[in-house]
């Protein structure tokens, strides 16, 4: 899938998750449901991503996450 397309599943499925418990996060627990949300969607991918998806994930999700979620 291409970069848009991740982004807007990635975002989709962590959206799913209350928005009261995605502002008390920070990166470890993005990296947790990371984890699951690819053991549960195996088609969540990006296969042109460089440099580890992680990376991408993590910055991507900045503003789903912590006090300021949205």
């Amino acid at each position: 899938m291409n970069k848009e397309d991740f982004q807007n599943r990635l975002h989709d499925r962590l959206r799913k998750v209350p928005l009261e418990t995605r502002r008390q996060w920070n990166e470890t627990d993005l990296l947790i449901w990371w984890g699951q949300a690819v053991a549960e969607d195996s088609y969540l991918t990006w296969e042109r991503a460089t440099g580890g998806i992680w990376q991408h994930v993590k910055s991507m999700c900045r503003d789903l996450i912590g006090p300021n979620a949205r």
